[in-house]
């Protein structure tokens, strides 16, 4: 079965081997450069409500890919094109693994917003579905 931990590994390994993601975080939007030093481009992954239809779950998560705005937004449209390209290298990339069912329709929001820095790039809306049994033997039970 998979679970929220595999695909936060997904998502991990993706920004770990995507040369031009320099960090990844994992939570609340609010939470960005809350507490660290953040180095950009970055990738941050928060979950959202997740849903059981029939035999499969539904795991949905908002995707920020950002990088920090300089010189008065100079370079905001060379940051939405990256961020854009590094978006769809995820959705190839999640595509691979058989086990998922990957949501094709998804959005892509630009945005520009003061977290602890300024930062532009795109909002994405990503939704996988992965089969769910029912199966009580699986259950950690005596």
């Amino acid at each position: 079965m998979i679970t929220k931990n595999t695909l936060y590994q997904y998502f991990k390994d993706f920004a770990d081997n995507h040369l031009q993601i320099k960090d990844y975080g994992y939570g609340d939007l609010w939470e960005i450069s809350a507490s660290q030093a953040t180095q950009y481009p970055l990738f941050w992954v928060s979950p959202q409500p997740s849903n059981i239809s029939g035999n499969d779950i539904i795991y949905n998560f908002s995707i920020l890919i950002g990088d920090r705005v300089e010189d008065g937004e100079g370079n905001k449209v060379e940051i939405e094109s990256d961020t854009f390209q590094i978006g769809l290298d995820l959705f190839a990339t999640l595509n691979l693994h058989t086990e998922l069912d990957l949501d094709k329709t998804s959005t892509f929001t630009p945005f520009v917003h003061d977290f602890k820095d300024k930062i532009a790039g795109h909002l994405i809306t990503l939704s996988v579905s992965a089969p769910f049994n029912y199966d009580e033997c699986a259950i950690p039970q005596l």
